[in-house]
This record gives C-alpha cells, sequence and structure tokens, in this order.
C-alpha cells in the first residue's frame, strides 16, 4: 500500500493510495457491486457460496482501501473499471 499526501480542502493530508492488484475474480465481483448486486445474488451468479463472496469481497475493500461498496464502485470509476 502506497502512502501519499493529497490536498484535502486546502490541507495537505496523508491517504493510503491502493495498488491496483486486484485478481481478475475480485474485479468480476467489483463491477457486479457496481451493477448494484448483493452477496447472495453475485454468489448465485457465480455458482459460488454467499460466504466465498463475502471473503472476495473483504478482501478486495481492503486491497483497494475501501470500507463498502460505495467506495469499491468510487474506486471501480476512478480507475477506469467501470463509467460513471
Amino acid at each position: 500500500m502506497l502512502v501519499a499526501i493529497l490536498p484535502v480542502a486546502g490541507k495537505p493530508k496523508t491517504r493510503r493510495v491502493p495498488s491496483p492488484n486486484l485478481s481478475l475474480r475480485e474485479i468480476e465481483i467489483l463491477l457486479l457491486v457496481g451493477d448494484g448486486l448483493q452477496g447472495k445474488e453475485i454468489a448465485q451468479r457465480l455458482g459460488l457460496s454467499p460466504k466465498t463472496i463475502e471473503f472476495y469481497k473483504t478482501r478486495m475493500y481492503g486491497r483497494i482501501g475501501v470500507t463498502g461498496a460505495i467506495g469499491a464502485v468510487r474506486y471501480a470509476i476512478r480507475h477506469g473499471y467501470m463509467d460513471a
């Protein structure tokens, strides 16, 4: 995880900048989260258990430095995984 000094509201603030080391499965789940699907729906679509999806989501959120779906969607838009 990289650390950068980013200006926030006129003041410099230290903020973690996520490294783009997502697996293909995590990217797939990121896109499905971006489409508004819940964990159970993603699990059904991919033929995996809901617990497996939650594991992937938790690991992905940690890797990109977010705490939930909204942050993940923002990340995906900012980094070109999906359009706004």
